[in-house]
């Protein structure tokens, strides 16, 4: 018998607990339980109420609305955080000071077709590291509901390089559709193209190597073999 999946929000305490560098005993000597309860938490055991997700933040600064949501920063500012952990634990506290984000970068494997957000409906290869300023201040939406992915072939080049990373804003689930360059699931491919609106409910994605004929796409008669995952709003140069 398959076991039951993970709640995402025992995956964000596990995905947060180790970036901070901490182990389970760790941190459960710092809130006050044992490595085993902490532990139950990251594996859906045990569900993370909002008391515990209070209780997470106030000590080690993991959001409480990124652990039982996914909305917010991963971690708050250091300032709000038990002092006695920011003296102890110097690299955590260094992450939260310099006001680090870790953005997931998504494989182009889709891993839940009813997940109602981006970073549950791709798989996730890695997490990469950025200044939260400095994404403020290059992208307007917020650090948060960035997530990246690497460009796989030559279909949009000379604009986007093949193996490029770029930023994509998980909003796209929202519905809301404008021209410009789309991370989307086109047939049996998650991939990133050009789209523009030709109609009532008509797009066309296209790539900007021309080698690649433009393809229509009819939301009146589209199948579930569509499906647009994320704005694309810029590389590390470049904005689109």
């Amino acid at each position: 018998m398959k076991p039951p999946p993970i709640p995402p929000s025992a995956v964000r305490l596990k995905k947060a607990r180790t970036l901070l560098g901490l182990s389970l005993a760790k941190v459960g000597r710092i809130l006050d339980v044992s490595g085993q309860t902490f532990n139950n938490w990251e594996r859906g055991i045990t569900p993370i109420s909002p008391r515990i997700a209070i209780l997470i933040e106030k000590k080690i600064g993991i959001g409480k609305d990124y652990l039982l949501n996914g909305d917010e920063a991963m971690f708050v500012n250091s300032d709000e955080v038990d002092e006695n952990f920011r003296r102890d634990n110097k690299l955590a506290s260094d992450m939260l000071q310099k006001a680090m984000v870790f953005l997931p970068l998504l494989a182009p494997q889709i891993k839940s077709d009813t997940a109602n957000s981006l970073t549950e409906y791709l798989e996730e290869a890695n997490c990469l590291t950025f200044d939260g300023r400095w994404l403020e201040s290059n992208f307007a939406p917020h650090p948060y509901k960035l997530c990246l992915f690497q460009i796989v072939g030559n279909h949009m080049e000379p604009t986007i390089q093949q193996g490029e990373i770029v930023f994509v804003n998980s909003g796209g689930f929202d519905g809301s559709i404008d021209d410009g360059v789309w991370l989307m699931k086109l047939g049996d491919h998650i991939c990133v193209r050009r789209i523009q609106q030709i109609g009532i409910k008509q797009f066309q994605t296209s790539c900007d190597n021309p080698t690649f004929p433009p393809i229509p796409i009819d939301l009146n008669t589209s199948d579930d073999s569509f499906k647009l995952l994320g704005r694309v709003v810029g590389g590390s140069h470049k904005r689109y």
